[in-house]
């Protein structure tokens, strides 16, 4: 059995283009390649609590039952003055369009907020996962087999930060012989 937490703030692994803004293209001082997160798993201003439990039956069985929460927020969100890239993602600098710094003392915010806005807004986005991945390990006579199979159910409630939801189902199978 394990649990686990991952927070990432406001902002984090996000950078403006010190050479110019380049619209349509990705930021390359961001942690991404291709314009594809290359940090943690999820975006910035969000929070992930996963707990598992690894269960063996039979020698050859390992069953891992999983449940996750995920909750997601635009840490610009309801600052005046911001450009069109303030929207939560990776690609949101925390800059407005005059270039200064919203996340640091120092800056008029709305009455109300605070600096690190850690999911403080008022739409976050909530993603449920629940599901299972086994895997059959078989020793033969002409060597090893692997069958793995897996199932994740998702519902996301505020999808992009938005008055809707989804419904997604992912299954996974595959097979790995080694001799």
């Amino acid at each position: 059995m394990s649990a686990n937490i991952l927070l990432v703030t406001p902002y984090t692994y996000s950078h403006t283009d010190d050479s110019g803004n380049l619209p349509g293209n990705p930021n390359y001082l961001n942690y991404t390649n291709q314009g594809q997160n290359i940090g943690p798993s999820i975006q910035p201003d969000s929070a992930r609590f996963e707990v598992n439990a690894l269960l063996r039956p039979v020698t050859y069985l390992d069953l891992n039952l999983f449940g996750r929460l995920t909750l997601h927020g635009n840490g610009s969100e309801g600052i005046p003055n911001m450009p069109t890239t303030a929207n939560g993602s990776i690609f949101d600098p925390g800059y407005d369009n005059n270039g200064h710094a919203t996340f640091a003392p120092g800056y008029a915010l709305p009455a109300g907020m605070v600096y690190t806005r850690f999911l403080t807004q008022s739409v976050l986005e909530k993603s449920l996962q629940a599901g299972f991945d086994a895997r059959l390990n078989l020793d033969t006579l002409i060597g090893h087999v692997q069958v793995s199979l897996g199932y994740t159910f998702q519902y996301i409630i505020n999808v992009d930060l938005t008055a809707s939801n989804a419904l997604n189902n992912f299954l996974s199978l595959g097979v790995v012989y080694t001799y």
